[in-house]
């Protein structure tokens, strides 16, 4: 898997769980200490993770879930980290490149793939505003 890609995964957790963050808390969400959650959720690279697993009892998962945390920091910008667990599969990533604070059964095979702003060439912003 690409970085590209990775980030394009994280991307689309963090835009479920920011629509989902919405619904349940309504304007807060709006606020300053989201907006880089919002940036990248619209494409400005950034420095990130993605994280894919299965769970020991994959034969035996029938449920489907998406969970958030908000998590509130000293400089007053949160962090939202995202878990989706599909069937048995899980994949994750946080908005900030802390790393993964997931907790991940012992005997779980995991890939992380990390993703940084210079995985992504610069755009001239000059030469697509002319």
């Amino acid at each position: 898997m690409t970085p590209r890609y990775a980030s394009e995964l994280s991307r689309a957790l963090l835009k479920s769980a920011l629509e989902c963050a919405w619904v349940d808390h309504g304007e807060m969400i709006l606020e300053p200490r989201f907006d880089h959650v919002r940036e990248a959720v619209l494409g400005l690279p950034r420095d990130g993770f993605f994280i894919i697993g299965t769970r020991a009892d994959v034969a035996n998962s029938r449920g489907a879930s998406l969970t958030y945390e908000l998590i509130p920091s000293a400089e007053d910008v949160s962090r939202m980290l995202v878990v989706v667990d599909f069937h048995g599969i899980f994949v994750g990533t946080d908005s900030r490149p802390v790393g993964p604070v997931i907790d991940v059964p012992p005997d779980a095979p995991v890939s992380l793939l990390s993703f940084t702003k210079s995985d992504f060439p610069q755009r001239n912003v000059a030469a697509t505003e002319a």
